[in-house]
Parts: structure tokens; sequence; C-alpha cells
């Protein structure tokens, strides 16, 4: 098999994946008008679908019980002591394979001078909503992950009836709470609408269960993303870790009036946090195959600030599979290499070898994606271009013997783009990640845990 390497690339400018028709202009105006839209009337969602909270997700064809908690799990958990802006942002996605269709909702905890601020956006294959939690009530678990957002119209008078944001069963949430959401490790379910356009409505209730955390399965406990460098506060900037690499979910979606039951349909799971997204990155995310069940497969790539050094950068590279209990591993602390031939959209290509196994992925898309609100220096901006509907297909193969160890194909991955410049996507991205010294690749190694 040909291997591939391609020449580390210094000099680069970092961007906002821009195609021509994309007006940026126009993006901003519309987040102003997002600032100072007119009060909304709220109202309780009718006649919304029932869950059969008595039969929660069977993984029948997982044996063992598993910890697939990783590292992180915990709401606003390395916030800086001084206050400047930071973020804290989720990222969840449900995919139904039969409809071939997948929603993302995406939450941004935002610090700022004026205090904290919270928002919404939620993807679909061809729609994009966008929601500001205003005159909110935020709440979440000090030492377990959990967390939810009430909206009123009438804050003080409404939370007398309700009383303070706390956690919620289902039934009584929807009945009393006419905006927001609620989010632990076992249920996630809300209601929200666009801020420009209310009648643009999403509604969910999910129960979820964890097959595959950050690491092989049944391994306790389940490791950082980004190894134990992660913990290091205000050394990389963003940090980075996914949360539950796969999990099945059962419950129902409501979209523009459409229900969809959900039932043993794939989950993804990640978080970030820091100070604003890399300067240049791309990321690739699935776990609908069209053969393999039990396979999800993520990719990222990104040039991030060193904080211990200004004016210090560094490129990431990663490619992680997890199949069949097992976690193939691609990065500098495991592997010869990452490198990877990615454009300003529709075409990514990612290489990676390690002294046991070859791997190939290979992705594209023919839709236009959707422009996304990521963190920047100065808060939320147009810097992320995403679709759900982008085409995958990765292989695995062993050295020695030559054998295809996994070979499958997808047309319901997730797959991105972006940066803080329009201008430097202009030109397809090569880099690489090479292999670091032992005794870094050692260090690493011992206090993660090897497998």
């Amino acid at each position: 098999m040909t291997q591939h390497c391609f020449s580390k690339q210094v000099k680069w400018v970092f961007c906002l994946p821009f195609m021509p028709e994309t007006s940026f202009t126009g993006l901003n105006s519309q987040l102003q008008k997002v600032s100072s839209c007119c009060k909304h009337h709220y109202f309780f969602p009718q006649s919304l679908p029932s869950v059969q909270h008595s039969a929660p997700c069977v993984c029948s064809s997982y044996e063992d019980k598993r910890n697939v908690f990783t590292p992180h799990w915990k709401v606003l958990e390395g916030v800086p002591p001084l206050k400047s802006y930071f973020f804290e942002g989720y990222y969840f996605r449900v995919s139904i394979p039969e409809l071939s269709e997948s929603f993302s909702i995406i939450y941004a905890l935002e610090r700022k001078h004026t205090g904290w601020e919270y928002t919404a956006q939620v993807l679909s294959s061809e729609e994009l909503l966008f929601h500001t939690f205003k005159n909110a009530q935020f709440w979440r678990h000090e030492y377990t992950f959990g967390m939810g957002q009430w909206q009123f119209e009438e804050p003080f008078k409404d939370l007398k009836d309700v009383g303070l944001p706390r956690q919620l069963d289902p039934s009584i949430f929807f009945k009393k709470v006419p905006l927001g959401f609620q989010w632990t490790r076992r249920q996630h379910f809300g209601s929200l609408f666009d801020d420009n356009n209310t009648s643009l409505r999403f509604s969910w209730n999910l129960d979820i269960s964890g097959i595959d955390g950050w690491g092989s399965r049944g391994r306790d406990p389940q490791k950082s993303t980004a190894s134990w460098l992660s913990h290091v506060p205000f050394l990389f900037d963003p940090g980075y870790q996914v949360l539950m690499a796969h999990g099945l979910a059962n419950g129902w979606l409501l979209w523009k009036g459409r229900s969809y039951p959900i039932r043993q349909c794939p989950v993804y799971i990640e978080k970030n946090w820091g100070q604003r997204f890399p300067k240049k990155w791309f990321w690739l995310q699935c776990n609908s195959f069209s053969t393999e069940k039990d396979l999800s497969v993520t990719s990222v790539g990104a040039i991030r600030r060193v904080l211990l050094k200004p004016k210090q950068e560094e490129t990431v590279g990663m490619l992680s599979i997890h199949h069949r209990g097992r976690h193939y591993l691609f990065t500098n602390w495991t592997s010869l290499y990452v490198s990877w031939e990615v454009a300003s959209w529709g075409s990514w290509n990612v290489f990676a070898e390690s002294t046991d196994y070859i791997a190939v992925l290979r992705a594209w898309c023919d839709s236009p994606g959707h422009i996304l609100l990521g963190p920047a220096l100065n808060g939320l901006q147009p810097n992320t271009r995403e679709s759900l509907l982008g085409h995958m297909h990765i292989q695995i193969t062993e050295r020695s013997t030559g054998c295809r160890v996994l070979d499958d194909y997808s047309n319901l991955a997730a797959v991105e783009v972006g940066g803080q410049d329009k201008d430097c996507w202009k030109h397809v991205w090569n880099d690489n990640v090479l292999q670091l010294p032992l005794f870094l690749r050692n260090a690493i190694q011992y206090f993660d845990g090897t497998e």
C-alpha cells in the first residue's frame, strides 16, 4: 500500500471557509437583528409525542457493563479566575439511519465582561436554527454532569409557579417550561425556536445509553482525548474532549411540525472550552455506517495556541476509530504520523500509520453546508462551515499481513472546516503531525495509560 506523508507547511494564514455565495456582512447584520429582536410570545408545544420510559436503550450486542464516562464530564469545570472571555461548548448529534437524517444540537456557554450568555444552534441536513436565551435561568450540577436552561416571557411571575431552576422530570418540564433544555448523562430534552423565525421550532426527548467513551470498551477509567495534558490549566487553547464516541438513543424529535421516532439511533457527544476556537481546523465524525453498526470514526486537524508561550502555536491532528470494542488511535504519541489534505470545502483526506496499522479516511460532500457560529476572541462569530450530509469511507489495514481490518462507508457523516480568517481557505491544506520523541511518548502514555 502506498504510504502518504505531506511536507510540513508553516506559513499558513488562518481562515474561515468561504464560498462566493457567502455574505459575511449579511451574517453580521443578522446577528445584530438577533440581539435587538422584539419580544416573543411563548407558548407550550401541543401534542408532543410520547416516549416509553419503561423501554430504555438496550445494547444487547455489547457484552459487558461499561464505564463510558470520560474525563471532563463536568459543566464549567475550568473557568479561569480572570474576567476574560471564556467559552464552554457542547456538541450533541443523533442520526436516524433509516431516514438518512441527522440532527445536531450545539450549546455555547460564554463568559463576557457583561456576564454569562447562553446560546443554542440546531442543525439538520437542510436548515439551521439559532436561539439566544434571554431572561434565562441557567442551572448546573456541581459534581456530576447536568445542566439546563429555563426561559420565560415573564420570569419573575412564572418562576413563582414552577420554582427555582433545577432538574425536572420530562413530563413536568414540557408542562411548565415553554423554552429551554435539560441535559444529564442519561436524558436530553427541551424545546427551542429560532430567534428570527419563531415558526422554526425544535423539541426533543431522548433517553441515552453510552457504548463507547474514549478508549477501548471496558477500560476503566476512560481516557482524555488530548491526553492528561488537557487537565493542565492554561496550557493549550482550546481544550477538546470526546465525551461519548458512540451511544444509542430512544425517544422522539419534533422538527418543523414533523415527528421523528427515535429507536436505537446512534448518538455522539463532545465538548470544547477555552478562549477561542483554533485559527484553522477541520473535523470529521460518523457513527452510522452501512455495514458495521459498532463503529465510530472521528478525525480532527487544527492549529491552536500554546498559552504558556506568547504567540506560540502548534499543529495537532488525530484519527480515532472505535470498532467492536477496540480503539484504534492515531496521534503523535501513538503513531508514526497523521497527515491530511483538506480542500476549502468538499474534500477531506486523512492518512495515518502506526507500527501495526495503516488507516485511510476519505470524506466528501456535495452539499454547500451551513455557516455556524463558533467562539472567537470577542464572542461567537460565523467561522464554521458544517454539513450533516457528508460521505465517508474508512479503511484500516494490518501492516504485517496486509489484511484489511475495516472497510466501510457512510452517507451520514458530519464534515466541517473552520477558521478565523475568510481568505486562507482558498488553497488546499496539506499538513501533518509526526511522532513525538520517545521520552515524550512515554511520559504521555505512562500517566494516561496504554491500550
